[in-house]
């Protein structure tokens, strides 16, 4: 889904998780900050609430053009691997900020792994110094909607502002 305003655009990557077998989503937006804003919902249809597995980070341009890197790189990869191979660790990148407020200088990554068939963005922080992990796993055709929503973003945050748009 997308609005057409571009101030107010968001990409919607709704999906079932293959190991928690649960709709989930991603929620991706351009951000005024020169950032992107991901949204992991890794239960849409459940309540709300504190951990309630939604978890926002957000990336700069260049952690947002390597997670893309790294998931075309997992398209490729999986293809390649036996359905009986452990999860392959594609690679990670950092980003800078989340809506759980880890401290200054904790560990903060996104992290893709993919095995034949599928592929899994792990989002890692310190949280008070304890090691909190968001999953998502899913195949190929939700991996590209993901990617093509990061690609949408960064073509929003690079498109050069024209006279008729200052006002």
């Amino acid at each position: 889904m997308t609005n057409t305003d571009d101030s107010a655009s968001l990409f919607r990557v709704l999906f079932i998780d293959i190991k928690y077998q649960k709709d989930a989503e991603f929620v991706v937006t351009p951000s005024k900050k020169d950032e992107i804003t991901i949204m992991l919902d890794q239960d849409v249809s459940g309540i709300g609430g504190f951990f309630s597995g939604e978890y926002q980070i957000s990336v700069t341009r260049e952690q947002a053009v390597e997670l893309v890197r790294l998931m075309m790189d997992a398209f490729g990869i999986s293809n390649e691997l036996d359905e009986r191979e452990k999860w392959y660790d594609v690679g990670r990148t950092e980003y800078i900020w989340s809506d759980h407020g880890e401290l200054l200088g904790a560990r903060r990554s996104v992290q893709v792994l993919c095995r034949r068939g599928q592929i899994r963005v792990i989002i890692s922080s310190d949280f008070n110094g304890i090691p909190n992990d968001y999953i998502a796993t899913f195949g190929r055709e939700t991996g590209e909607r993901f990617a093509d929503a990061i690609s949408n973003c960064l073509f929003l945050l690079n498109r050069e502002v024209t006279p008729t748009q200052i006002s």
